[in-house]
């Protein structure tokens, strides 16, 4: 059923978009099934992820996923921790899910939300780098991968915010970035 949700989000999202109650019907659906496997998960990931691009791209009504985009978004962040995502190399699902659903994201009403959002992804890159504080048991390519990932959503969160960066919010920022340099041994 997951990539029936896939197809549906990909072919036809007028219709779930069409009542509240098929948007909560699809939304929550999703929701409850991303935490079984990995494959059953990056189905309904893309899907909702392919809901956003459609709410924006097709039907230019991105303010419908308003009230979903915090659920939505915080089960995705939450997907990325899940080792099996890691083992089954489905991050970069996950990762372009999240990139596509901020990018097409009402940004202007979610404004506070992605600040918040930017302020704990930086604080996920800097905990990366702390073998004290780095809860998950990933190879140094993995963990690689992983902050190229948290590297990737930080880079479109500060073009939705551009706005609210300011210069001590910019070295802070550089000085991250030279700490995974650093700690890599490499730029990635």
């Amino acid at each position: 059923m997951a990539f029936v949700f896939y197809k549906l989000s990909e072919f036809v999202p007028e219709i779930i978009f069409q009542s509240p109650s098929n948007l909560d019907l699809f939304i929550n659906s999703c929701i409850e099934h991303i935490p079984e496997h990995h494959l059953i998960s990056n189905l309904l990931i893309q899907a909702l992820k392919n809901l956003f691009v459609n709410s924006q791209r097709r039907l230019n009504c991105p303010h419908l996923l308003n009230p979903y985009f915090q659920t939505i978004f915080s089960k995705l962040v939450e997907t990325m921790y899940r080792e099996d995502i890691h083992q089954a190399n489905v991050l970069q699902t996950v990762s372009d899910a999240i990139n596509d659903i901020t990018d097409c994201c009402d940004s202007a009403a979610l404004n506070p939300v992605l600040k918040e959002y930017l302020l704990a992804i930086l604080q996920e890159l800097a905990n990366s780098i702390d073998n004290n504080v780095f809860q998950l048991r990933l190879t140094s390519e993995q963990r690689e991968n992983f902050q190229n990932f948290l590297g990737s959503l930080c880079q479109i969160l500060l073009f939705k915010l551009k706005e609210v960066v300011d210069e001590g919010f910019t070295v802070s920022i550089l000085q991250l970035v030279q700490s995974l340099f650093n700690f890599n041994q490499k730029v990635i």
